[in-house]
């Protein structure tokens, strides 16, 4: 088990996006947060959460940072 220090330098970046920034990556990408989690293998509430609250799946807000094109 990880410490909470340990995602922090990771995590930081990502902290810098808001919900509203994600949800307006998903749009103009055309995509929902369903079929992000489709695509990225987790079930849509774990990918919800993670979008709206960051310190919960910090590993799947990593995952949908890359999906999005985002860090």
């Amino acid at each position: 088990m990880q410490c909470s220090s340990a995602n922090r330098s990771s995590s930081k970046k990502q902290d810098n996006y808001g919900v509203k920034e994600i949800k307006k990556a998903l749009i103009d990408r055309g995509t929902t947060v369903s079929q992000a989690a489709r695509s990225l293998g987790y079930a849509r509430n774990t990918v919800s959460l993670a979008i709206h609250h960051p310190r919960l799946f910090p590993t799947v807000r990593a995952r949908l940072f890359k999906h999005l094109r985002l860090t």
